[in-house]
């Protein structure tokens, strides 16, 4: 259960909920889990295979090898294919068996296996892509398993919760919070969805106070209500005398246009 009063840096993110609509919506960015449930989360996340750097660099050598002096090698060269013992470099020819083949003659993608430099760069690409691979794989799996039990197991998020209930006086507000999450945490695991639960709760808290109302997202005292409600009337009231006052006023900059079409100019 909730215990003490809300913590002050709690609000600057709760009234991020205010920007994105009600508070009750299926788009909440944020999926507290029960304790329990980000317990197993946990586990389960401590459990997830972790990078195999082994595998990766050994396919990486494999996949981007270069050719050692005295291996075998085989090149492309003027639609036939070289093959013999790499005998290195000489200037800019290269060397197979008894062949010379000057490298401006030699495809760029032949001649890469040739070069260290180059395999080594790509090796290291290769490694660093399979780590990106296995990062999104392993973000996938977090999503999954989050929204899995997040749909059984929601956590009570004390800064919505606190936001709808922001507009009741202090004491009032901290006691109905406390209601609120026990009856919450009752139902855990639900089988609804977490939008109706949150309303089925909500629905039952108002029926057992019924000195409490639900208006625009926040629960209000009756009092608080009709307060509301006041103040909106006579700020309804003020704007259409303004108006009815303003369309007997004709501008002396702006024509009036008469219904049969005509115009009045003052003055």
């Amino acid at each position: 259960m909730y215990q003490g009063s809300f913590k002050p840096f709690c609000w600057s993110l709760c009234f991020s909920f205010l920007l994105t609509g009600s508070l009750l919506s299926h788009g909440q960015t944020i999926k507290h889990l029960s304790p329990e449930a980000e317990q197993h989360y946990s586990t389960k996340l401590a459990a997830y295979p972790p990078f195999n750097f082994a595998k990766a660099k050994a396919e990486a050598m494999q996949k981007f090898r270069t050719v050692q002096y005295g291996e075998k090698a085989a090149i492309r060269y003027r639609n036939q294919k070289i093959e013999g013992a790499f005998q290195g470099f000489e200037g800019r020819v290269l060397r197979i068996a008894d062949k010379k083949i000057a490298l401006i003659d030699i495809p760029e993608d032949q001649l890469r296996q040739f070069s260290e430099e180059y395999n080594q760069s790509a090796r290291a690409n290769y490694i660093n892509d399979a780590m990106l691979a296995w990062q999104e794989q392993k973000l996938a799996f977090e999503r999954k398993l989050r929204d899995e039990l997040y749909s059984k197991y929601p956590g009570f998020d004390e800064c919505a919760w606190g936001i709808i209930l922001s507009k009741l006086p202090s004491e009032t507000r901290e006691n109905s919070l406390n209601e609120l999450a026990a009856a919450f945490k009752k139902g855990i695991p639900i089988s609804i969805p977490l939008a109706e639960y949150k309303d089925g709760i909500i629905s039952e808290f108002l029926n057992r106070h019924k000195e409490l109302v639900m208006q625009d997202s926040f629960i209000l005292s009756r009092e608080q209500e009709e307060a509301e409600n006041k103040k909106l009337k006579e700020i309804e009231e003020a704007h259409a005398k303004k108006a009815a006052a303003q369309s007997w006023v004709p501008s002396a900059a702006t024509p009036v246009i008469n219904p049969d079409g005509g115009a009045f100019l003052p003055g």
